[in-house]
């Protein structure tokens, strides 16, 4: 037998919800029985949360997230998971300078952890 596999990656959820596709859209990221959501800004994590569901307090951690922890809601299951990385994988996945003026690598590694933590511990205060 054969297994079918569907990856849907969005950058900002309002690339794909205004316009002709939308609806569509929508329904796909719906159908998607594992999502991973990084940080946000809160008018964009208000919309994402409406669109698949997510709890409040789901949404209300978003915008707060750092580098290497994201909001995970697998078939419901939501959670706040801290991505473990290597240093040889840190630059294939702190990628913000081509895209912001400021970039993770001008953070000290304690400066992360340290943000990583306070993550953390708003999330637990949360559930």
């Amino acid at each position: 037998r054969l297994g079918l596999s569907f990856v849907a990656v969005v950058h900002h959820l309002s690339d794909v919800v205004d316009g002709a596709a939308a609806k569509e859209a929508a329904a796909i990221l719906k159908m998607a029985s594992t999502r991973t959501i990084y940080a946000q800004k809160s008018d964009e994590a208000r919309a994402t949360g409406r669109v698949i569901g997510l709890p409040r307090w789901a949404v209300e951690i978003i915008p707060t997230l750092t580098p290497g922890i994201a909001v995970w809601d697998v078939n419901g299951n939501v959670q706040v998971v801290k991505h473990l990385i290597t240093e040889a994988e840190r630059p294939l996945v702190f990628t913000d300078r081509a895209m912001t003026e400021g970039s993770s690598d001008d953070l000290l590694p304690e400066d992360i952890r340290a943000a990583e933590l306070e993550a953390e511990q708003r999330a637990a205060r949360m559930e």
